[in-house]
């Protein structure tokens, strides 16, 4: 989930995370939409 800088933002993750009640669920998918972010971590060998 991204912020206003389109950087990662952990508190809006655990935001959506902790939500339980279907109401809280469907506000916080329209607020705070989540995107999926994948990357690969490379070793250089000499």
């Amino acid at each position: 989930m991204l912020d206003e800088q389109a950087k990662l933002c952990f508190k809006s993750v655990m935001q959506r995370f902790q939500a339980r009640k279907e109401k809280a669920v469907k506000r916080l998918t329209k607020s705070n939409p989540a995107h999926f972010v994948a990357f690969d971590v490379l070793e250089e060998v000499d």
